[in-house]
């Protein structure tokens, strides 16, 4: 059940904390983890359509936010971390994670989650760097301004030894001129200058006012007022038949070598998502009918039935055959002019004088899109013609992800998913 809440936190940000929350008590929980995970489905229950929008002819900036609260969980008070990183406005990262050792300061605490924030703004900042897309300084919004001294400070102090040696790489891209690190205003003057912020400030005074809230009063005498903090269908069925290898009788060294397939990260495809959006083009997939029958094995196989068959190509089952797949339709891919993402090695480029065209491959499935009509109807011939595939039209389910491509941009979401768990 945990690992189904997990896979929600995919499309859903809002249930990130208290999902990471509960997996730290599956191991041995109580009435109390009970009743939170019940109050947690109801939640859901009600919200099962949010997930995320990625709008359309935003800028192509990258940044990312780092927070953490000092001392949270109160058995080891250790501190949890929570990021977050945008291409423009369309949010493609984010976690929220407990630190691995406890804080002797609040200056460490957020200097550990600032260093988190930056190792992934680097590698998102070399992922899009295959789109075509350059940056200098990525601004890294902290909101601790000792935090910010420690990384901007290149002097070791006495005061700061305390801090784990392998977290100081910050400074060094700090120097480096790869990241900048930003004080998050907390200026109210500087907040209503942001159209955005003030648009969405609305919208929720708008439903306190409409939902009747509260209402206002004079403070009665000898009261203390509470505080507020402003926090932050379609069904796809497939019957297969298949005859499977028993995989399980192999010996590795003796009757296989590599078995390691690259396999696209979620932060990946969202980032592709949003880079769609943001170009206005759309995302197509396709399925490749017997995948691993297509891969060719460098090993002799020998499947035994009355007589003995001699594998040429591999068979499900076989622990060499996710690679032997890869291999075959990385070799396709690049005979015909692409090029492989220099981070992500399920990521293809082809560039055709102005026109691009992106691929991105998830073991049988294959997603692709570009800025040319006519180079998606090239590509979805050459790999009818190399490979048995069946055409999927327009991206729009993908690893239990629900996907609405709309000329104002894209909207991911687990709707469908979330039913189904609930």
């Amino acid at each position: 059940m945990i690992g189904s809440l997990l896979y929600m936190t995919a499309t859903r940000l809002d249930i990130q904390f208290v999902v990471c929350l509960c997996v730290r008590y599956q191991a041995s929980p109580r009435t109390s983890h009970s009743q939170a995970v019940k109050r947690f489905f109801r939640y859901l229950k009600f919200t099962p359509e949010l997930g995320l929008w990625y709008s359309s002819g935003s800028s192509l900036s990258l940044r990312g936010f780092s927070d953490v609260d000092h001392a949270g969980c109160r058995i080891d008070r250790k501190s949890t971390s929570g990021t977050c990183q945008l291409l423009g406005t369309s949010l493609v990262s984010w976690s929220s994670r407990k630190q691995a050792s406890v804080a002797l300061s609040t200056t460490e605490t957020e200097y550990v989650a600032a260093a988190s924030c930056c190792s992934q703004l680097l590698w998102m900042k070399a992922t899009l760097s295959d789109f075509g897309l350059k940056f200098g300084k990525i601004p890294l919004l902290v909101d601790s301004t000792s935090a910010i001294s420690v990384a901007k400070n290149p002097i070791l102090h006495s005061r700061t030894k305390h801090i784990d040696v392998r977290f100081h790489f910050l400074r060094d891209y700090y120097e480096k001129g790869n990241i900048d690190i930003v004080l998050v205003p907390h200026d109210v003057g500087y907040a209503l200058s942001d159209p955005i912020w003030v648009n969405a400030m609305h919208e929720e005074l708008e439903n306190f006012e409409r939902n009747q809230v509260w209402v206002l009063v004079e403070p009665p005498p000898h009261c203390n007022p509470i505080g507020t903090k402003w926090g932050k269908n379609g069904v796809v069925v497939k019957n297969k038949a298949r005859l499977v290898a028993q995989g399980f009788c192999q010996k590795e060294g003796i009757d296989y070598e590599e078995t390691f397939a690259p396999v696209a990260r979620l932060e990946a495809t969202r980032i592709l998502l949003a880079f769609a959006a943001l170009k206005g083009f759309k995302l197509f997939q396709m399925d490749v009918k017997s995948a691993f029958l297509n891969g060719f094995i460098e090993e002799e196989v020998y499947s035994h039935v009355s007589v003995l068959h001699k594998l040429q190509k591999a068979l499900y089952g076989l622990k060499q055959a996710p690679q032997a797949w890869y291999e075959r339709l990385r070799k396709f891919l690049v005979d015909q002019g692409f090029q492989m993402g220099s981070v992500d090695k399920t990521l293809f480029l082809l560039k055709h004088v102005k026109d691009f065209l992106i691929v991105q491959i998830y073991v049988d499935d294959v997603i692709f899109g570009g800025s040319s009509h006519a180079l998606c109807s090239k590509f979805s011939e050459q790999m009818s013609r190399e490979f048995e595939m069946s055409m999927m039209g327009e991206l729009q389910f993908f690893l239990r992800l629900q996907i609405k491509q709309t000329p104002q941009g894209a909207f991911l979401h687990q709707s469908k998913y979330t039913r189904d768990l609930l």
